[in-house]
């Protein structure tokens, strides 16, 4: 493996500093056309969230990526992508990009951040060992000039001796004294230039150090059946399916007729549909239709995979669940924002119901909803001052607030009181108080009282009462 001078993690750092420091060159160019939160949303990937033509979330900025997978590829010799034809345009584009940059960023004045960086180093580092590795072992599916005596010292033929340090995992000065060797261990340089080394002498030489490591593609097979697979929405999984229908070589084409279900192929073409036309527009959601995976269909889908039936099953279940749940979050935010209601002012002596008990509670700048009351409950709600847990219980027509036993003598207005001691709980295998309590642990087995109100006053009162402690 070779070791170039600086860790994958340096030359990522960098790359990020372009775009996410306060004072970013990037960011800096950026601001002069868009408004901050503009910039922000393109250069944000944690807060503002964005996907590639396969519904996956980037993680990194595409320049970052090319980088990442060609440091990957220059200290090991192994290219491991999905698609072979990706090194090809990864070693093109990511050196225009980086020559287009230098050029954008030297326009707009921001030239000394890149110019001569260290940033600049180590992306020409990284091409030239590439090149040094694809010099001794091209990759088979490109194609290289053909070598002999003729043409061994040219230029493009020849390695530098920094480079073969590199691949060497050697110092500069430990392939200079390499001249100076006896037997096999010894470097012979170039007839021009002892700093430059043809392929034939670099490969023979590494390979007497045990440092010679061919360039190959990884191969992957792309199916892999887990059966703890979670997948977290419906474009992974539809990646995954086609992914083992490729393995166990099923057309997806087929799949309705396989499956019995000729009359949803429509359904099952928009499914399975990548295309990058899709995935850019911009009323697409990232939905996909799943009604035709039904829990027969799942079966037989299952069996014609060749992998477990109630995974399948239970995994489809899971997919439209977090489908539905994505849907919904994204129609709620296109909703308009809600004018909070104005409160309506009610005499004391209203008699008090559900909805006035439920504004008295909103209203009330010392009560908050308990950490436990995610949404509303149909029988009963929690609600905390800053030591005080209790509950609102509206399922009747009376109208009920469930207090720790302590605070009956801070209560000053009329109404009626029920004391629920402790010792009663889980009594003859009854709870004996109402079942809405065991939600909350501070009151679910503690000395209680009922406090039943019945109008507007008395429930203020109460409210007040605990004021002190909030």
């Amino acid at each position: 493996m070779a070791k170039l001078t600086f860790t994958k993690e340096e030359l990522l750092r960098e790359f990020r500093e372009l775009y996410f420091t306060d004072d970013a060159p990037f960011r800096a160019l950026l601001s002069t056309w868009f408004h901050f939160e503009r910039v922000n949303k393109l250069l944000d990937l944690d807060k503002y969230p964005s996907f590639d033509p396969m519904g996956e979330r980037h993680s990194m900025f595409h320049l970052e990526n090319e980088f990442s997978t060609l440091y990957d590829y220059a200290t090991t010799g192994i290219f491991d992508n999905c698609l072979i034809n990706d090194l090809c345009e990864y070693k093109i584009f990511a050196s225009k990009e980086i020559y287009n940059l230098e050029r954008l960023l030297d326009s707009c004045g921001y030239s000394e951040w890149l110019k001569g960086t260290p940033l600049s180093v180590k992306t020409v580092e990284i091409m030239e060992v590439i090149a040094a590795r694809e010099l001794m072992t091209p990759l088979a599916w490109f194609d290289y000039p053909s070598f002999n005596s003729e043409n061994l010292d040219e230029p493009e033929n020849t390695i530098s001796r920094k480079i073969l340090a590199i691949l060497a995992e050697v110092s500069e000065e430990s392939v200079r004294q390499a001249h100076y060797a006896k037997g096999e261990d010894r470097l012979v340089g170039c007839e021009a230039s002892n700093n430059f080394y043809s392929r034939i002498e670099a490969i023979r030489w590494l390979k007497v150090k045990g440092k010679f490591s061919p360039c190959r593609y990884a191969e992957k097979d792309l199916f892999q059946f887990n059966p703890d697979a979670v997948f977290d929405s419906s474009i992974s999984f539809s990646n995954w399916i086609r992914d083992v229908c490729i393995h166990n070589n099923i057309d997806i084409g087929m799949l309705p007729d396989v499956l019995g279900i000729k009359d949803r192929e429509g359904d099952i073409k928009i499914f399975f549909d990548h295309s990058l036309n899709r995935f850019c527009d911009e009323n697409f959601y990232g939905y996909l239709p799943m009604q035709w995976l039904t829990a027969k269909v799942s079966i037989k889908l299952a069996q014609l995979l060749k992998i477990s039936p109630e995974w399948m099953v239970r995994t489809v279940h899971a997919v439209k669940k977090i489908q539905e749940e994505e849907t919904l979050q994204k129609a709620l935010k296109e909703l308009p924002e809600q004018v909070a209601t104005p409160r309506v002012d009610i005499d004391d002596n209203t008699a008090i119901n559900a909805d006035l008990a439920k504004q008295e509670l909103e209203y009330c700048e010392w009560v908050t909803r308990h950490p436990s009351q995610k949404k509303p409950n149909k029988k009963m709600d929690g609600y905390q001052c800053e030591k005080v847990t209790f509950t609102h219980q509206h399922d009747g027509k009376a109208q009920i607030l469930w207090l720790p036993a302590e605070y009956k003598s801070k209560i000053t207005v009329s109404c009626k009181i029920v004391d629920y001691p402790a010792k009663d709980v889980n009594k003859d295998g009854q709870y004996n108080r109402h079942s809405g309590l065991k939600k909350y642990q501070e009151l679910s087995e503690a000395d209680l009282i009922k406090v039943i109100l019945k109008d507007v006053g008395s429930f203020r009162g109460v409210l007040a009462s605990l004021k002190s402690e909030a």
